[in-house]
């Protein structure tokens, strides 16, 4: 705006330049991506099993299932030599059930496993409210990423490519379930109620003591680390206009980062954060907000320029620099204001 104003005026300057730049296709194609938006937090869990989330990974040519507790941060992970179905996920998470019991919330990425029919009957079936991320926007699943990275790091120092079936790699794991989080408390003392013996040495009396009062104080502790984490989150980031349903508008890839995808809202998810996109072609996407913008329908750049010259004459009275027909204005003053 600045350059343009060197050169020339025109009353509603502005405005007509930010529409010019705005149904600019290439400049809505190539836009960067978006600033990263408020986060929006699960409710906290107070008891084990209440919540949990999985994921999935690959290394060395094996196929991994982790399941953490949200509540907890108990994980557990499974080994598979082909791919994961969605039988071999229902049939893990029933066999966690009988441990921690039946989740009342369940998040996960948009796997195929989750997406089926299958699924969809196991949770209905057995009350679990399902909650899956958008595709390309990993931290809806959070806790489910964070287990991964740990669960990853284990497998590839201890067995990789191998299973997880042998005793270094359990030896590990019972270290890494007796290791206390930032609340003070380690994943077997929160779902336990005491630490695990390992073959470390310790006190016996460390497995005896009543640790009640102390998980209270982490619960507390707890929720203010969730607090502490979103008020850091959120000085970053903004909060994005809310689509409705019939809304034009574009999608960017994610790996090129270009926003040339045209399509139209069908769906506004239960969160208000993920949209189910029909696409000129048909075809539909699931998105998160952070990835749709608003489309502005591109004209002749010329055209806007002419137009907004003669309606520039239109909306000027009296001194020739006032925007509003009826109001007068000062011609000193309006001159002051362009120099």
């Amino acid at each position: 705006m600045q350059r343009a104003r060197q050169s020339v005026y025109w009353p509603g300057m502005t405005n007509d330049v930010r529409n010019v730049v705005r149904t600019c296709k290439e400049c809505q194609v190539y836009q960067s991506s978006q600033q990263r938006e408020l986060m929006v937090q699960d409710p906290q869990p107070f008891r084990p099993g209440e919540a949990i989330a999985v994921d999935f990974f690959s290394c060395d040519g094996r196929e991994y299932l982790v399941i953490m507790d949200k509540y907890s941060n108990w994980p557990e992970i499974y080994d598979f030599t082909r791919g994961v179905s969605t039988e071999d996920t229902v049939l893990r998470l029933l066999a966690l059930s009988t441990t921690i019991g039946t989740p009342s919330r369940l998040t996960s990425n948009n796997g195929p496993q989750f997406k089926s029919e299958e699924f969809k009957q196991f949770c209905k079936s057995w009350g679990i409210e399902h909650d899956p991320s958008s595709p390309y926007h990993h931290e809806a699943n959070g806790y489910a990423e964070a287990a991964v990275k740990s669960m990853k790091n284990l497998v590839k120092k201890i067995c990789p490519g191998k299973t997880v079936k042998n005793e270094r790699f359990f030896k590990a794991l019972l270290e890494y379930r007796n290791i206390p989080r930032k609340d003070g408390l380690s994943p077997a003392q929160r779902l336990l109620g005491r630490p695990t013996r390992t073959k470390l040495p310790a006190h016996p009396v460390i497995y005896k003591k009543d640790i009640r009062d102390k998980i209270q104080e982490a619960d507390r502790l707890a929720v203010k680390l969730r607090e502490r984490s979103k008020d850091q989150h959120d000085r970053r980031a903004r909060k994005l206009e809310q689509l409705e349903p019939g809304t034009v508008v574009r999608v960017q890839h994610h790996l090129t980062k270009r926003w040339d995808l045209n399509g139209t809202v069908m769906e506004v998810k239960p969160r208000g954060r993920s949209y189910l996109v029909r696409s000129e072609t048909g075809r539909l996407y699931s998105r998160n907000r952070k990835f749709i913008r608003p489309y502005f329908p591109s004209e002749d750049k010329d055209n806007n320029l002419k137009r907004a010259g003669s309606d520039a004459g239109n909306r000027s009275a009296g001194c020739g620099r006032c925007t509003h027909r009826a109001k007068k204005c000062d011609p000193q003053k309006s001159k002051n204001d362009y120099v």
